[in-house]
């Protein structure tokens, strides 16, 4: 029963690999070139042995040093064999060739205290690590307001910059009509507050922000300025460079800053980051904002006999 047990969870427990990160899409079983990745191999009795290897094949155990790989750390002499601890070996592996090299085998040796043994090996087949390229993001606003007459051609065509400030709010909801003498119900309504984010990059991917937003209740996005959907806590964007943002602000008689920030995290699918708020490739900043101006007092309508 003992070593039916222990070949069960070694099986599972190969798999059940870690790696360093080295750019998001390297794996254990498909490393990038120059990718450094841990095989942890748990679920072992304390105080057995173990020794790995790497080679080409997959029906033998040994060892050839190659300079396709580096082994960073672990035992794979068995002359000098490991002593099982924590109920787990591992061997850390440094991965010095791309697509078209391999496939290798990550194997593991294990002898119990009796003196019986038993192998499991990995495939392990890298790839070419992604060319290195380069992302930039920039918040900018929107030097106006809008309502639903806003159209898509005024935005995408008008001007946008870091800090807006002193623009009147436009009218969305408004309630002008007294119904009667003392009404003080009648209200100014809403307005649209835009901004934009720009990405540029040299490889063309997905993309996602993650927004700190202020000064308003309802924030939304589009890539056209035409069709808007509520904003998500992290905003995918799936293809494009441009994503329009819209807030409704309530009409006031206080000024308002209204302001969108992306935090440092607008980022490519491939996991390229943007800079840390400093001028890059075209851009000034990851967050902007508008001041609206105060909207006039208004009472009531007094006797006029």
């Amino acid at each position: 029963m003992k070593k039916q047990v222990f070949t069960f969870l070694i099986m599972l427990s190969l798999v059940a690999i870690t790696g360093k990160v080295f750019g998001q899409g390297s794996t254990p079983m498909a490393p990038y070139n120059g990718a450094t990745h841990t095989y942890v191999v748990n679920g072992l009795t304390d105080n057995d042995l173990y020794v790995f290897a790497i080679n080409t094949s997959s029906t033998g155990f040994n060892h050839v040093a190659s300079g396709d790989y580096t082994v960073v750390s672990g035992t794979v002499d068995p002359g000098a064999p490991g002593t099982v601890s924590g109920s787990e070996a591992s061997l850390e592996v440094t991965w010095n060739v791309g697509t078209g090299s391999g496939p290798y085998y990550v194997w593991i040796r294990i002898e119990d205290s009796e003196g019986c043994y038993t192998y499991r090996a990995l495939p392990v087949n890298p790839v070419d690590a992604p060319p290195a390229y380069t992302v930039d993001f920039t918040v900018i606003a929107f030097d106006g307001t809008g309502d639903e007459t806003t159209t898509a051609g005024v935005l995408t065509g008008g001007s946008y910059e870091v800090a807006v400030s002193d623009v009147c709010p436009s009218f969305i909801g408004e309630d002008w009509v007294l119904d009667a003498l003392d009404d003080a119900t009648t209200t100014d309504g809403s307005t649209y507050v835009y901004f934009r984010v720009n990405r540029a990059s040299t490889q063309a991917s997905g993309w996602n922000i993650t927004p700190a937003t202020s000064g308003a209740s309802t924030w939304e996005v589009s890539t056209d300025a035409s069709s808007w959907n509520t904003i998500n806590a992290t905003q995918s964007v799936a293809s494009g460079n441009v994503l329009y943002v819209r807030a409704t602000v309530d009409n006031s008689t206080s000024q308002q800053v209204v302001s969108f920030d992306i935090q440092n995290t607008g980022q490519d699918a491939g996991g390229i980051a943007t800079d840390a708020d400093t001028p890059g490739v075209g851009s000034d900043s990851n967050s902007a904002s508008v001041t609206l101006d105060p909207l006039p007092e208004v009472g009531t309508f007094g006797d006029s006999y």
